[in-house]
């Protein structure tokens, strides 16, 4: 950008009219009656967070007791064979015992060649 050039933005506040296409918002506190397809429809969480701190923090979370691999959201997948199995995403920095064993091994590897260069 130079210097007194203007920028062009996305986000416009709290302004709302009805040239907007689309409104992201969420509901706090919900009113009298019943929004129809927003609160009188029940919708699962299709999408759950991936990183290990964060499903510890949205499911509070004991850090060394609790599995954190059974809290993830999978999905349902059904094959036209009839069979259905579940999809789940890999959970980020998560750390298990091939992550510590490896950890390690390369820690001693470094350690054996120091040795070997004195």
């Amino acid at each position: 950008m130079r210097s007194g050039e203007r920028k062009r933005k996305s986000v416009r506040g709290c302004i709302i009219g009805p040239d907007l296409a689309a409104i992201f918002l969420s509901i706090v506190k919900k009113g009298d009656e019943e929004i129809a397809g927003v609160t009188d429809v029940d919708r699962p969480n299709r999408l759950g967070s991936k990183r290990r701190s964060k499903i510890i923090k949205t499911f509070a979370l004991d850090k060394k007791k609790d599995d954190v691999r059974k809290y993830v959201i999978a999905r349902e997948i059904k094959r036209k064979s009839g069979k259905t199995f579940y999809k789940s995403p890999k959970i980020q920095r998560m750390i298990t015992e091939t992550r510590l064993r490896r950890k390690h091994q390369h820690k001693a590897e470094v350690v054996s060649r120091n040795k070997n260069t004195r």
